[in-house]
């Protein structure tokens, strides 16, 4: 369970809901700070192959998660199982580094298009998207979600 929770916290990072940027010495990005609450779930998402910044040293922890970002965090977790190209979304070009992680989503039911022939890869996702399509990824049966929490305490907990 703690990681999962490491993942959904790295990603709702990439969503700007946690945001705190510095220059860190010992950390493997210069935009996160060894003391940062959150360092030890980057590093563990990072270990883990689930992400590995957004270039140049950076991790971004300020940033927004695409469409394209999200798919690829859970198509790692599961290994990157082999999927083979199809041209289902005129806006996913092959060779792109979510290209295969996209046909895997759809495939699996976690995510479609947001329209028949497109799938805005560099989209945003709110937190709510995020629920949605981490709601779907459980689906699959592979993570325990028997604990529960007080989520009133956000202002959108409606």
């Amino acid at each position: 369970m703690n990681k999962i929770i490491s993942l959904i916290l790295a990603v709702m990072m990439f969503c700007g809901v946690l945001v705190t940027t510095a220059y860190a010495e010992d950390s493997p990005f210069t935009d996160v700070k060894t003391s940062r609450w959150s360092y030890k779930a980057v590093i563990y998402a990072r270990e883990q192959g689930y992400m590995d910044g957004v270039g140049e040293g950076k991790f971004d922890p300020a940033g927004k998660v695409t469409r394209a970002m999200a798919v690829t965090v859970l198509y790692r977790r599961e290994g990157s199982p082999d999927t083979e190209w199809r041209g289902d979304f005129t806006d996913v070009k092959s060779g792109k580094y979510y290209s295969k992680a996209v046909i895997w989503a759809k495939d699996k039911g976690i995510v479609n298009g947001v329209t028949e022939t497109a799938f805005d890869p560099n989209g945003y996702l709110t937190r709510e998207q995020l629920a949605a399509i981490l709601y779907r990824y459980n689906q699959l049966g592979k993570i325990d979600v028997s604990s529960r929490a007080d989520l009133s305490v956000f202002p959108d907990a409606g």
